[in-house]
């Protein structure tokens, strides 16, 4: 056996149980009709880590405290994100820190943040978040 064939087979092993713990690999069918696209990250996994983790994602608008101006983002672990932006991991916000969190809302998909991170970068999305103070 080549060493890169156990590998891989040792990382699938732990998901293919998983999935047929949940009847995943046993009845393809019950996804509600919904065709898996090739290359994609699998349906099963995304339903399998959404249903056991409860992952919540937020919206968030960074105010640079020395420049004043403002940054708008999604991420998974706000408190995560904040110590990024201000330790120069992000490239887009290293030259304008320290950033302060001025408001955030949370979301049950990232879909959905992403939908709502689009609108607050949108021209009347900065409008309404204009007019709240928060940029």
């Amino acid at each position: 056996m080549i060493p890169s064939q156990k590998l891989d087979t040792h990382k699938t092993a732990p998901v293919k149980a998983l999935q047929s713990v949940y009847g995943l690999l046993r009845n393809p069918s019950g996804r509600n009709g919904i065709q898996e696209v090739v290359g994609s990250i699998p349906i099963s996994s995304t339903i399998l880590f959404s249903s056991v983790t409860n992952v919540k994602f937020t919206v968030y608008v960074l105010r640079s405290e020395i420049w004043g101006s403002s940054y708008v983002g999604h991420t998974s672990d706000i408190t995560k994100r904040l110590i990024e932006h201000n330790s120069g991991k992000s490239i887009s916000t290293r030259s304008k820190k320290p950033w302060r969190l001025v408001y955030q809302e949370e979301f049950q998909s990232r879909a959905e943040a992403m939908a709502r991170e689009k609108y607050f970068k949108s021209q009347s999305g900065g409008i309404q978040l204009k007019s709240m103070g928060f940029i």
